[in-house]
């Protein structure tokens, strides 16, 4: 064989395997993980470590993407919506067979219009509110993973500090998608021989404090602990508004949400992250392997585990002794503070 000949020959092979690699790429599934939170942000991170821990064992092939919304730092207006319009360009430019839309925010203002349009598969993950708040109801193309509050252990606590007491609760949070459908939860719940009395939802730090000063005794849900603005101007922290309510709240703050006992609070039952990360990764996985419409969805899953965040020191200052157990459990769970 000639040079020329050789050459021709080697740049046709090239081009069929540029062709079949291309070919090979355009039929791969593709997956984005679209979350709802920033990148650094614990639960992001637990759930991450879970997505990536079962894509390690895949043996399949599959591209996985990610995009968060960080509307965990998007003030209200213009930030929020240039977050969104950039989740949907995203969608767009990656056309995914498959979206895994985590928490409630995700899933209403970017995954439920997808569903809508057709042909896209949705996974929700970690959602508070029923899924039929979304539209998510008898479509094929649809499954995922509910949340459920871990409101009996929280029960279960309150009996041990305060045997044989009927005692006031309330819930305090923000007012986002997540934290109003974990108040839904919280009022449905059956504390008998307790009563549930207010949910708080605040918008600025000042509403904080006065709902913080309106809670004489019992227990104090605090389903999130958002950073907040100041009507004089400027933004309380997320750490600020947990220790305003550790020194104001004459209620046992009772967190409800990951990060709450590293900004200081005392304990917390959370959903656990990187459980509902590798439990969502394998759904998708399964899922993705068929490509065809007639596909069955793996059956909708309800997360009712638990995480327990867990500070004694504070708990010992508020005179709260609690059994060794618990202690033990938030060792596990790689939550146990000083």
């Amino acid at each position: 064989m000639t040079s020329g000949r050789y050459k021709l020959a080697l740049g046709f092979l090239l081009l069929v395997l540029v062709v079949l690699l291309g070919v090979f790429n355009l039929r791969k599934p593709r997956i984005l993980v679209l979350h709802s939170l920033g990148a650094e942000t614990p639960w992001v991170r637990g759930v991450d470590r879970g997505l990536r821990r079962v894509l390690e064992t895949n043996r399949n092939p599959v591209t996985v993407e990610w995009h968060h919304l960080g509307l965990d730092d998007k003030r209200p207006g213009q930030g929020m919506m240039r977050a969104l319009a950039a989740a949907r360009r995203t969608i767009q430019s990656l056309d995914p067979h498959l979206v895994i839309a985590i928490d409630d925010e995700a899933n209403a203002f970017v995954a439920r219009d997808f569903s809508r349009a057709g042909g896209r598969r949705i996974l929700y993950v970690s959602i508070d509110r029923d899924p039929l708040a979304y539209g998510y109801h008898g479509d094929r193309r649809i499954s995922g993973i509910a949340e459920r509050l871990p409101l009996v252990p929280v029960m279960e606590l309150v009996r041990w500090v305060r045997p044989d007491q009927s005692l006031r609760i309330q819930a305090l949070g923000g007012t986002s998608e997540t934290t109003r459908g974990g108040m839904v939860q919280v009022r449905d719940f059956n504390w008998a021989p307790h009563r549930f009395e207010e949910a708080l939802h605040v918008r600025d730090f000042e509403e904080l404090q006065a709902a913080v000063q309106r809670v004489e005794t019992g227990i104090l849900l605090v389903l999130d602990c958002p950073p907040l603005p100041r009507r004089a101007g400027g933004w309380a922290s997320a750490r600020e508004v947990v220790e305003e309510i550790q020194r104001n709240s004459n209620a046992l703050p009772i967190g409800l949400s990951l990060d709450f006992v590293e900004l200081g609070g005392d304990i917390a039952f959370v959903a656990p992250p990187e459980a509902n990360g590798s439990l969502a990764m394998t759904m998708a996985l399964e899922w993705v392997q068929d490509p065809g419409p007639a596909a069955a969805p793996p059956p909708a899953r309800t997360m009712s585990h638990f995480d327990l965040a867990l500070r004694p020191s504070r708990l010992r200052i508020r005179g709260v002794e609690i059994p060794q157990i618990y202690v033990e459990a938030a060792r596990t769970s790689g939550m146990l503070f000083p």
